[in-house]
């Protein structure tokens, strides 16, 4: 009788030219600029094994913020049909319909990644930013920086 044995490792590396990548000798970290720079990949040195669930636009490392009024439905705005009553909820990378954040800037001195993006509204599709919340005119950014410490 003879047995097979099959070892099969996922690894999940940066996926595309507009992944920036930074590390500090211990961990590895890529920001997604498709993605509203969200950060999308984080690792420790030597492994390729990614910490970081990219499966939809609500799962990566990323700024969320959350407030009133609930339900959050602008004039003319579509909200998801699995998010009724959802809040004012933008998130850095995307929208809950799989619509991406845009980057407005960034950079990358290789100690600091800087990324300004107009988020998008979590359960409306395609509303950006803090678009219709009052004291705001429209979409604005939301700026990001992650700071890689020395290595010890």
């Amino acid at each position: 009788m003879v047995f097979l044995i099959i070892t099969i490792t996922c690894t999940i590396q940066p996926a595309s030219s507009q992944t920036r990548l930074m590390d500090n000798g211990i961990i590895r970290i890529g920001i997604d600029l498709n993605s509203g720079g969200a950060i999308s990949y984080l690792v420790e040195m030597g492994s390729f094994d990614s910490a970081v669930n990219v499966y939809d636009l609500g799962r990566y490392i990323q700024q969320s913020y959350y407030s009133g009024p609930t339900p959050f439905i602008p004039p003319g705005a579509i909200q998801h049909p699995s998010y009724a009553n959802w809040s004012w909820n933008p998130v850095q990378a995307g929208d809950v319909y799989h619509n991406r954040s845009e980057v407005v800037a960034e950079s990358n001195d290789g100690t600091t990644l800087y990324v300004k993006c107009i988020p998008k509204q979590w359960a409306l599709l395609t509303v950006g930013g803090f678009h219709g919340t009052p004291g705001f005119g429209g979409p604005t950014s939301s700026s990001t920086g992650y700071i890689a410490p020395p290595a010890h």
